[in-house]
């Protein structure tokens, strides 16, 4: 994932861009992706309009999906910082994940 740029889109896909610009990846999430994303060591985190938190590989698959509730949606920015995950959710919630031991 060295020197790549990675964003979601309103057509639901994840999209990753080489150094030249050039499309490396496009993987379909579904719904519209407008909270930015968030870059791990080994993968790339990602709100939707869902509701849905995902962290996927960039490329392909889905690894992990939180639920933040019926009606949510994340549409802010995201931070990874301190080995956790910042988010919040249109209910009102700031919710910190941090992986599993």
């Amino acid at each position: 994932r060295e020197g790549r740029l990675c964003f979601g889109a309103d057509d639901g896909m994840l999209y990753s861009l080489n150094r030249e610009l050039r499309l490396v990846s496009r993987m379909a999430v579904g719904p519209q992706l407008r909270s930015g994303v968030a870059l791990l060591e080994d993968g790339v985190v990602l709100g939707a309009d869902d509701g849905v938190l995902r962290v996927t590989d960039g490329e392909r698959e889905t690894r992990f999906q939180y639920e933040t509730g019926t009606g949510a949606r994340i549409s802010a920015g995201l931070c990874a910082a301190l080995g956790a995950v910042f988010f919040a959710s249109t209910a009102g919630t700031l919710y910190a994940m941090e992986p599993a031991e």
